[in-house]
């Protein structure tokens, strides 16, 4: 567990690092709205590579990297999830509302310029949507979880279409992502001890991670782009291709890394 406190105290000094360098970019807006997302998303990558780091996290990357602008929709296991695919490119999350009251992770997306969203208040997905319209349209990337919450991982939930309509009314390239996490170390079953579906409070949670020797994260990453300008068929087929190369965490783990960043 000491090692464990020692990781938790460098992402503690990361998360407040990366905060006050995004903090800068707040100067930035309202003259240079489109500098000021470009240092936020820039600021919060850096962040999640060295998160990942403090995590001992190895990410095991399936297929190409996407480029550009885009969206990707990914199925959502672990807090962990938002340092994983943040390391990987930079860009803006969608993320729901309480998030913005975690310990270190609040502080750290809410200067990196998230969106936070509660889906439950219609206003809030459409004011949420426009937002994602304009990161788009600053020629960055959006990454969201359209199943609407933490899983244990079992299996993949439908993804729900509503955020996904600034890319269909776009036509915006969209990828599909597929997480799913694993571990040698002997008595650890990786859906009760890495994922978050329950009401275990994070920090003792994040404690037992963090003590972890030896945590990987398998990325699948759709190479051909899905566009479609309806967002119900958009949902549909990004979640048929997650689920398609989704295997529950409770499975054996045998798949042979493509390359690992």
């Amino acid at each position: 567990r000491v090692s464990g406190w020692i990781r938790l105290s460098a992402f503690a000094t990361d998360t407040f690092i990366m905060a006050g360098l995004a903090s800068l970019g707040r100067l930035l807006a309202p003259v240079f709205p489109r500098a000021a997302t470009w240092w936020a998303t820039r600021c919060s990558h850096l962040w999640c590579r060295v998160g990942c780091l403090c995590f001992g996290v190895r990410r095991v990357v399936h297929g190409r990297l996407p480029r550009g602008v885009f969206l990707a929709a990914a199925n959502h296991l672990s807090y962990l999830d938002i340092l994983v695919l943040g390391s990987l490119w930079p860009g803006v999350f969608v993320a729901k509302h309480e998030i913005e009251r975690w310990p270190l992770f609040g502080v750290a997306a809410g200067t990196a310029g998230t969106i936070f969203i509660d889906r439950d208040v219609a206003r809030e997905v459409v004011a949420a949507g426009r937002r994602v319209s304009a990161v788009l349209d600053s020629g960055q990337p959006v990454t969201l979880f359209p199943e609407g919450r933490i899983t244990a991982g079992a299996s993949v939930l439908p993804f729900l279409p509503a955020l996904l309509a600034p890319a269909a009314r776009g036509r915006v390239p969209c990828h599909a992502i597929s997480l799913r996490y694993d571990t040698s170390e002997p008595g650890v079953d990786p859906a009760t001890q890495i994922c978050w579906p329950d009401a275990t409070p994070l920090i003792p949670h994040a404690l037992r991670v963090a003590t972890m020797r030896d945590l990987r994260v398998m990325v699948h990453v759709s190479e051909e782009p899905l566009i479609s300008d309806d967002r119900k068929e958009l949902a549909g087929r990004l979640h048929a291709w997650v689920a398609a190369r989704f295997r529950p965490m409770t499975a054996p783990d045998d798949a042979e890394p493509s390359c690992a960043p």
